[in-house]
């Protein structure tokens, strides 16, 4: 796969022709690139846990998406998402590693007063999911090369408190992220991670309830990123098309920051 000049000028559609599996497809972030994929011309095959979200998908974009209900957080959940796309396209182009949990999972506790299920359903969900997904995929990307994207977390790079099995996870997907791009960049398969900031997602929006002032606590989030705001989904997934897309075909092993200018300080 090299550099397209049609794509990178704007001549054609950003994923035209492209085969996706975006994982977490139901809500957020993911919703967000399940839409801007398919505008940008790909067949999209998606997954969510919740089956109402996924019918909602399905519905609003018909022949352009294939959905399956399915749990990340087991081999069988991951198998029946890469089967349904081989069965249905025969190959896969670019996957992007969506789904996952938040903070929440582990209830804001010191490493000692994690309970031992939170730390496993969380490393189960963030990094085992994409490392299965990618296991499983990559198979179907050897032939043609392809481009895996992954989620970390700006708290990967910068801790906060209470959150010992995410931060551990989210290090982790970085780090695996690298380990993939050396593995098969001779295969024509380049991988990256993404590093948003916080997002207006309903994941976020769940944890900013939880505060004594909701509305302060939003605020303060906001400010904590240079551009003073939280970001929106549509910002992340732009970044999630882009790297897919024949425009990065020299991005490989690559952190692309998306936070709002929130690690710059």
């Amino acid at each position: 796969m090299g550099f397209d000049r049609q794509v990178a000028t704007g001549n054609k559609p950003l994923l035209d022709g492209k085969i996706a599996i975006i994982t977490g497809g139901g809500k957020g972030i993911g919703r967000a690139a399940v839409e801007m994929f398919i505008e940008a011309g790909a067949r999209v095959v998606t997954s969510d846990i919740d089956a109402d979200a996924m019918a909602e998908v399905q519905k609003e974009f018909s022949d352009s998406v294939t959905t399956v209900v399915a749990d990340m957080g087991t081999t069988d959940g991951v198998r029946s998402v890469v089967t349904t796309a081989q069965e249905t396209h025969g190959r896969v182009d670019a996957l992007y590693n969506n789904a996952g949990v938040g903070t929440l999972t582990e209830g804001l506790v010191r490493a000692h007063e994690t309970p031992y299920h939170a730390f496993e359903e969380t490393i189960r969900l963030n990094l085992w999911s994409v490392f299965a997904m990618s296991r499983e995929t990559i198979p179907l990307m050897l032939d043609a090369g392809g481009s895996i994207i992954n989620v970390a977390s700006i708290n990967a790079l910068a801790a906060i408190p209470g959150s010992v099995s995410y931060i551990a996870s989210k290090g982790a997907v970085l780090s695996m992220t690298r380990s993939l791009a050396f593995d098969y960049a001779n295969d024509g398969i380049r991988a990256n991670v993404l590093i948003p900031g916080y997002i207006k997602t309903p994941m976020v929006a769940k944890y900013l309830d939880k505060a004594a002032d909701p509305e302060a606590a939003a605020k303060e989030v906001g400010e904590s990123h240079l551009l003073g705001r939280l970001g929106d989904p549509q910002e992340v997934a732009a970044a999630a098309l882009w790297l897919a897309s024949d425009a990065s075909t020299f991005t490989t092993g690559s952190a692309l920051t998306v936070d709002g200018g929130y690690l710059a300080k």
